[in-house]
C-alpha cells in the first residue's frame, strides 16, 4: 500500500500547476485599452494569430526575439489550445 502511495504522490507532484500560465494569458487575451486606442486581444481561434503563435521566423529580413514572458505566453497558448480547447470542442460535437 505504501509503495502505491508513494508512486501516486510523485505523479501529483509531477503534474503542473496551470495558474501562472493562466495568470499570463489572462493579459494577452482580452482586448486592452492604451490611451485613446483599444489594442484587441488575441484569439487563439484565429488563423491570423494562430499563426503569430505558431510562426518560426516574422518577416524576411526583421529578427523578433521574445521576452520571456512572451515565451511563456506562447507555450502556455498552444499547450491549452491542443490539449485542452480543441479536444473539448472535438467532445461536445460528437455528443
Amino acid at each position: 500500500m505504501s509503495a502505491a502511495n508513494r508512486r501516486y504522490l510523485e505523479f501529483l507532484s509531477a503534474l503542473d500547476d496551470p495558474t501562472s500560465d493562466i495568470k499570463d494569458l489572462d493579459r494577452i487575451l482580452p482586448a486592452s485599452p492604451r490611451g485613446q486606442r483599444t489594442h484587441r486581444g488575441f484569439n487563439l481561434f484565429d488563423g491570423e494569430d494562430r499563426a503569430v503563435f505558431e510562426a518560426k521566423k516574422i518577416g524576411c529580413t526583421y529578427r523578433y526575439y521574445l521576452t520571456q514572458f512572451g515565451q511563456r505566453v506562447i507555450c502556455a497558448a498552444l499547450k491549452r489550445r491542443r490539449l485542452f480547447l480543441i479536444p473539448g470542442l472535438a467532445r461536445e460535437a460528437l455528443a
